[in-house]
């Protein structure tokens, strides 16, 4: 809810809100997983559930507020529908494999090693965002979808269709 105040803002955008979402939760993961001996005495539940609560706020904050929004900005215009299931359909069949995977794990290796894991992988979605995952802040759409039209039509191709998507047509080709 509190990513929807800020996630426009000159200053943020959406990568910056899923890359600090992803560190943020990361490091808490990693510092939980640091101190569990500490945070499974009894007197230590309200820590716990403190720190696992701030986790899942950058979570909920950062990364599962931008992944609808990213591909929604990011794929050309023709293909976007498409490629915004496509990476739907992604998202769900991870968290599909991720809560198998964590469920089959948990029961192995403990609770401490699944929080430093958890925590790799938060890091790892920080290091994708922050490689792979263009600014949509400075991104120009129309430009984008030009240059993608270019290359799957070519030149006169990407001429024909603008021009008939300006002109009211269906832009199908």
């Amino acid at each position: 809810f509190l990513a929807a105040f800020v996630v426009d803002r000159p200053w943020m955008g959406r990568k910056r809100l899923q890359l600090g979402g992803f560190v943020l939760v990361g490091f808490l993961f990693f510092l939980i997983g640091g101190i569990m001996p500490i945070l499974e005495r009894p007197e230590n539940t309200g820590i716990f559930v403190f720190l696992y609560c701030l986790a899942t706020f950058f979570y909920q904050f950062g990364p599962n507020s931008t992944t609808f929004l990213i591909p929604a900005e990011v794929y050309a215009t023709p293909v976007r529908a498409r490629c915004h299931g496509l990476s739907a359909m992604s998202g769900k069949l991870g968290a599909v494999v991720g809560e198998q995977g964590i469920a089959q794990m948990l029961d192995s290796i403990g609770l401490t090693p699944m929080f430093y894991i958890m925590g790799a992988i938060s890091i790892a979605g920080a290091l994708t965002t922050a490689f792979l995952v263009p600014d949509s802040r400075t991104l120009d759409l129309r430009a984008e979808d030009q240059k993608f039209v270019e290359g799957w039509l070519g030149k006169e191709g990407a001429e024909k269709f603008f021009e008939r998507s300006r002109a009211g047509h269906c832009a199908n080709a």
